[in-house]
């Protein structure tokens, strides 16, 4: 009977959310969504949306960013070029 407390109060590790192959310039991601495709940690993700590093918009209490922004942070070379 002890054993069986023991595994109710358990608790699982948080699920990240699962990287995208594809970023689409059109689609708004959540934060930890844009975290994990920046491979940076939410806290990171939120002091460079603080910093103005990140670009994001509130839409109700939530808060995204564009794809497009996303594809500007993680190809930096290739944001000057236009791809």
């Amino acid at each position: 009977m002890g054993e069986k407390a023991n595994q109710s109060r358990r608790t699982s590790k948080p699920v990240k959310p699962p990287v995208p192959t594809y970023i689409d310039p059109n689609q708004r991601y959540t934060v930890p969504e844009s975290s994990a495709i920046l491979r940076q940690s939410v806290a990171k993700t939120y002091i460079d949306m603080r910093d103005g590093t990140l670009l994001s918009f509130k839409d109700g209490g939530r808060t995204y960013v564009h794809g497009s922004e996303l594809i500007r942070r993680s190809r930096p070379n290739f944001a000057s070029v236009g791809l």
